[in-house]
């Protein structure tokens, strides 16, 4: 990937402004559309007459899909234009959003959010590739420095739009102005946007791989799923569990024996790559499947409203993004061991906290709680992922950036899923406590194994 960044790189961003403007919007519409779920879940269980961990998968396949396309960013970047792939990524991204108006059954709508997911999941890193091939270091720098505040700050609203819209309207009022962004997005690049990368012939991707990814870790996470809804001893349970890590075996082995695999997974063999990867999908498990669970959560047993459930969890939200933009900071002054035990501290302190939530617990106390999380988790995420590159060779940092990138969205789909289960079989005091669980081990291997 570096070299593919280095040989197209040109400066051209000065007479291409209004293209990286529209590429930066589709990517924002993606994150914004991510976390739009979690709050209006209770209204989709109403309508459809579902239970949680089916109503859950709305969520879940959208990172399941990301994790998916993730690994293959790269090729699709390599093949075909910036102008083709994101005109194809809002296309797709619209015609979904449609489907999730007219949707009459649970069917139709999980299908709408596998379209809206395959549109913007091609552009988790066509901006970045786009920024790298056609900026200048200095105008790059900037560019993702603004980038960067504003994508962390954009997951939080979702959940407080969907939540407000879906209390003044209906829940469908949210496809209803996805389809509305996605076709004015459509619109401008067939009209403005240019390309900004540059192709090559003899790229090659391993079809087999991603086949197996797919299957693999969706029948896996399918498989969680079920255990909720038909018993752990099931036969279909058990069939989608087996198969689905028999598969991911599959594909982790083929990914070892052939010479241009999906994912370098070579990298792994380096002790603090696979440390920092282990911490990674620990977190991103924990966060994900708190996220979705806690405004179900409120809605359900305490009775608050889709909308006020989006207001109470966004202080939290925002919380990431500032603790981003201070983390580097505190990692340089500290030193990255101090930084993530202290972070992993306060996130075992914080989800321990939600253990004593009930029906009679403030909105201000369990907003409060949130915030604790979602600080800590802001304190880790970029300083755990810059300690992991740092333990590999500098041209591997594609290949590892990949694995991350990749895990995190897995990580997401399987935690949402292992909550909703646990939400669902046992109540939400052995969710939280399986949040919790997740976190003591993230703590034990901040303290024993990342050094620095």
């Amino acid at each position: 990937m570096e070299e593919y960044l280095m040989k197209t790189q040109s400066n051209f961003f000065n007479s291409n402004p209004i293209s990286i403007v529209i590429l930066f919007a589709g990517t924002l519409l993606g994150l914004l559309t991510q976390n739009m779920m979690a709050t209006i879940l209770t209204p989709i269980i109403n309508d459809f007459q579902i239970s949680a961990s089916t109503a859950g998968w709305l969520t879940t396949i959208y990172s399941l899909i990301a994790s998916i396309l993730v690994p293959v960013s790269a090729f699709f970047t390599k093949r075909y234009s910036c102008r083709q792939l994101f005109t194809f990524s809002m296309l797709t991204f619209t015609i979904g959003s449609f489907i999730g108006i007219i949707a009459t059954n649970f069917e139709i709508l999980l299908f709408s959010r596998i379209l809206q997911g395959i549109g913007t999941g091609i552009l988790m890193s066509l901006l970045q590739i786009a920024i790298y091939c056609s900026c200048s270091i200095e105008q790059r720098n900037k560019l993702m420095g603004i980038i960067g505040v504003s994508m962390g700050f954009a997951p939080a609203f979702g959940p407080v739009l969907s939540g407000l819209m879906s209390d003044a309207w209906s829940w469908k009022s949210v496809f209803v102005l996805l389809t509305i962004i996605g076709a004015i997005l459509l619109f401008l690049s067939l009209l403005l946007l240019k390309n900004l990368t540059k192709q090559e012939g003899n790229c090659f991707l391993d079809k087999l791989s991603l086949l197996l990814s797919s299957v693999g870790f969706s029948g896996f996470t399918l498989g969680i799923s079920f255990i909720s809804q038909f018993g752990l001893k099931s036969a279909i349970t058990l069939s989608c569990l087996t198969a689905g890590l028999l598969i991911i075996f599959l594909f982790i082995h083929r990914q070892f024996r052939i010479s241009q695999p999906l994912l370098q997974l070579d990298t792994l063999k380096n002790k603090g790559m696979l440390t920092g990867t282990l911490f990674t999908f620990l977190l991103f498990t924990a966060f994900n499947g708190v996220s979705v669970v806690l405004p179900l959560y409120m809605q359900k047993f305490i009775g608050v409203s889709a909308s006020v459930s989006g207001i109470v969890t966004f202080p939290g939200a925002v919380l990431v993004a500032v603790a981003s933009l201070v983390s580097g900071f505190l990692a340089d002054k500290f030193g990255f061991h101090r930084l993530t035990v202290a972070a992993s501290i306060m996130l075992c302190v914080g989800t321990g906290l939600l253990l004593t939530l009930n029906t009679g617990s403030s909105l201000v106390m369990i907003a409060a709680v949130q915030c604790i999380r979602n600080f800590s988790i802001g304190l880790l995420i970029m300083p755990v992922t810059t300690w992991t590159l740092n333990q590999i060779n500098t041209n591997l940092v594609s290949d590892g950036t990949a694995i991350i990138n990749t895990v995190r969205q897995i990580s997401g789909a399987i935690g949402t899923s292992c909550m909703l289960m646990f939400l669902q079989l046992f109540g939400v005091s052995t969710a939280f406590f399986f949040s919790l669980t997740l976190s003591i081990l993230s703590l034990v291997i901040a303290v024993q194994k990342i050094k620095g």
